[in-house]
């Protein structure tokens, strides 16, 4: 399922030493697509260092995410992108390429910073929620949605309460 010709990653496994950068910001891509979110952006690019990974909106969720191998410190590390990230989201609408605009004014909004590490809440920034998601338990989202199907609601619902004291895989 996850793989390439450099290497061979299980979906659930040791994520330790087998994912570089660049094929777990695709990997947490294909995921939110496999889920059935069909407003998902990739910002993927040279001068990517810094930047939010992508976005996606679903129902009334609007998530501007970022992807790091690092699990360590997040809050310190990423404290200027989670600023600058919370920032994009105030406005109520992203720019896409080719000069298309997504707009979410009323939704409901939140930054996910995604990782090895454990499904979290880092902080509250107003109305925008800050969470360390764990990309095993994003996956595991998308299993349980194989096998037991829910409605769109009701994944929106999982998505945007993703933390550790409402999600146990």
């Amino acid at each position: 399922f996850f793989s390439s010709r450099r290497r061979h990653t299980r979906l659930q496994g040791d994520w330790s030493s087998d994912v570089c950068s660049s094929d777990l910001e695709q990997y947490v891509y294909y995921v939110i697509r496999l889920l059935g979110i069909q407003t998902a952006y990739k910002f993927l690019g040279e001068r990517q260092a810094g930047k939010a990974d992508g976005f996606f909106k679903f129902g009334n969720l609007a998530v501007l995410y970022d992807c790091t191998l690092d699990q360590n410190q997040i809050e310190e590390k990423k404290k200027e992108q989670i600023v600058n990230y919370c920032n994009r989201l105030k406005l109520g609408s992203i720019e896409l390429s080719g000069n298309a605009i997504e707009e979410f004014h009323q939704a409901h909004k939140q930054v996910w910073i995604i990782t090895r590490g454990t499904t979290r809440t880092i902080k509250q920034v107003n109305d925008i929620s800050v969470k360390e998601i764990s990309v095993i338990d994003l996956m595991t989202v998308y299993q349980e949605r194989l096998e037991y199907p829910s409605t769109n609601e009701q994944l929106e619902f999982k998505l945007r309460t993703l933390s550790t004291s409402n999600f146990k895989p």
